[in-house]
């Protein structure tokens, strides 16, 4: 089989734009630019309009959310105070047992509730003596402490007094030699005893 030239074509000369027999010259931009044919749009059937029609507005379905939301949130704030007055209004009338009769009946209908209300008042009377307990040792260090301040006070009170009567009595001595002197300290030294012993 023998494969055939193709023509030449020198010079670019034949261009498919150069053929003029399709389309008469209507102005110099239509050697190289083809105008692009005007379509007559034909009206569209209805489907297409429908189309168009089913394009979301979102504007219009945020609005509808957002009313359905507030409705139902409103919806359960409203049922919820339902609830709460409902559940106030069952809530049973609760009197504290005050008489030994009425722990009674207590521990007998509610024997769990009665041993954990025991244990924990056992648990806090317990730490409230250990407080108690501890003021007391307190005090009676201080009492203690009180005890011995005042015995040392009549201890320096007997020990002023004894020394007073020796001083009297070494008065007493010198008494042989001046009595009018002798009167007058013996009288103050017994003043001083009776007013150390009766403060």
């Amino acid at each position: 089989m023998a494969t055939q030239a193709k023509k030449a074509n020198p010079y670019n000369a034949n261009k498919d734009w150069h053929n003029q027999k399709e389309k008469p010259f209507v102005s110099a931009d239509g050697v190289f630019f083809e105008r692009p044919e005007v379509k007559v749009e034909k009206e569209e059937p209805e489907q297409s309009k429908k189309e168009t029609k089913n394009k979301p507005d979102y504007k219009k379905r945020y609005d509808d959310l957002k009313t359905h939301y507030d409705s139902k949130l409103n919806e359960f704030k409203s049922r919820e105070q339902e609830l709460l007055e409902e559940a106030a209004q069952n809530r049973p009338s609760y009197v504290a047992p005050k008489s030994p009769e009425d722990l009674e009946k207590f521990r007998e209908q509610y024997p769990d509730v009665y041993e954990v209300v025991e244990t924990v008042a056992h648990m806090q009377s317990s730490e409230r003596t250990k407080s108690l307990e501890e003021r007391l040792a307190t005090l009676q260090e201080r009492e203690t402490e009180l005890v011995t301040q005042q015995a040392n006070e009549r201890l320096l009170q007997t020990i002023l007094i004894l020394k007073n009567l020796k001083t009297a009595m070494s008065f007493t001595v010198g008494r042989k030699n001046n009595h009018s002197l002798f009167r007058i300290g013996y009288i103050k030294i017994l003043m001083m005893v009776i007013l150390q012993v009766v403060l």
